[in-house]
């Protein structure tokens, strides 16, 4: 019985989206608060709509998702897709998955869609401490005008990643990395 009820506000939350689908695409920004490293270490998400008309997303950040503190050395950098990603009313849960191999010296550019791209851009893989072969970590977070925003239990404060542009792209395929 728990579960029907559970599948009914599920579906209810689903067909009563109150966001504007277009409007919630485009590029989110939360810049990072330290400044030793500038806007090196800057997350982004984009959100683009498919052929289908569904929204699908990728996820610009560091490897510093993963850990609670990083000494002496610089961060890895990826881009990955959002997987598992759901848009329910005023909320967003997206989980992000890293493969180890995937990781780079350098910030990501956000022309650049996937870690094959990356890869097959030469970029510099990074060769910092060793996290682990698949990095994993899950998002809930809110949707609010222009801004998508995380509660960080690491950090006890509420991240906020501002709207950067307006326009909503045609996904030029979002794919998984492979």
């Amino acid at each position: 019985m728990k579960k029907i009820i559970f599948l009914f506000f599920l579906f209810y939350g689903l067909n009563s989206f109150s966001q504007d689908i277009k409007g919630l695409c485009g590029v989110y920004k939360y810049i990072h608060s330290d400044n030793s490293q500038g806007s090196l270490e800057n997350q982004y998400i984009v959100l683009e709509k498919n052929e289908e008309g569904k929204v699908l997303g990728r996820f610009y950040s560091t490897t510093d998702e993963f850990i609670d503190a990083r000494e002496g050395y610089y961060p890895g950098y990826f881009v990955t897709p959002m997987d598992s990603l759901l848009l329910i009313h005023d909320s967003i849960i997206f989980t992000v998955n890293v493969s180890s191999k995937d990781l780079f010296k350098t910030p990501i550019p956000l022309k650049i869609k996937t870690a094959k791209d990356a890869h097959n851009l030469k970029f510099p893989l990074w060769k910092g401490g060793w996290m682990g072969d698949v990095l994993h970590r899950k998002y809930i977070g809110s949707l609010e005008k222009n801004m998508i925003s995380f509660y960080d239990i690491r950090l006890k404060k509420k991240l906020k990643f501002l709207k950067d542009n307006t326009a909503c792209h045609k996904s030029s395929k979002i794919n998984r990395q492979n």
